[in-house]
C-alpha cells in the first residue's frame, strides 16, 4: 500500500505520531507540511500551535491560532488558547 505523500492528512498523521514519540521537530515539520498541501488545515494549524505553545514558542503559536481565527472565526478552542497565550 502506497502513502499519498500528497496528502495534507497523511503529513498530520505523521505529525501526530511523531509528536506522541517526544520528535517534537519532526512533528513541527510535519504539521507544516500539511499547512503547505491545505493551508486551512485547521487541525494541523491547532496541533501545531499545541506543540508551540509546549516548546515555550508562544509567538508562533499565537500566530497559528489567529491564522485558524481567519480560517473559522467561531473556532472556540483557538480563540481560547490565544486568550491564554496572550495573558502570559
Amino acid at each position: 500500500m502506497d502513502i499519498n505523500p500528497d496528502s495534507a492528512d497523511n503529513h498530520f498523521g505523521l505529525a501526530i505520531a511523531y509528536q506522541r514519540s517526544v520528535a517534537d521537530k519532526l512533528a513541527e515539520k510535519e504539521f507544516l507540511n500539511a499547512i503547505d498541501i491545505d493551508p486551512s488545515h485547521v487541525d494541523a494549524r491547532l496541533y501545531l500551535s499545541l506543540l508551540y505553545a509546549d516548546m515555550g514558542e508562544l509567538q508562533k503559536a499565537a500566530g497559528q491560532l489567529r491564522n485558524i481565527l481567519e480560517i473559522d472565526p467561531s473556532h472556540t478552542g483557538a480563540r481560547e488558547l490565544l486568550e491564554r497565550i496572550e495573558r502570559e
